[in-house]
């Protein structure tokens, strides 16, 4: 089932916090700049394989007990 919620995505409790980056080792606007100033972390781990050979992957990061980043590489360039 799906449930719609209104607020800020990282104080939801999700377990899964999934998101869409790009393969140009850039989380610099948005959900993922968001993501990467509250678990840096998870931002080492994407510019650790960040590439186009990533492009259609996901990269599953434990940021905490229950909680996971998953960074979906859906976006080979970036742009504004």
């Amino acid at each position: 089932m799906i449930k719609i919620f209104n607020g800020d995505l990282l104080e939801s409790g999700a377990n899964f916090i999934c998101h869409q980056v790009n393969c140009q080792k850039a989380m610099n606007s948005g959900v993922a700049k968001q993501i990467r100033e509250r678990f840096p972390n998870v931002y080492k781990e994407y510019m650790s394989v960040a590439s186009s050979k990533m492009l259609g992957s996901i990269q599953v990061i434990q940021v905490n007990d229950c909680q996971y980043v998953c960074n979906m590489f859906a976006q080979d360039r970036y742009g504004y």
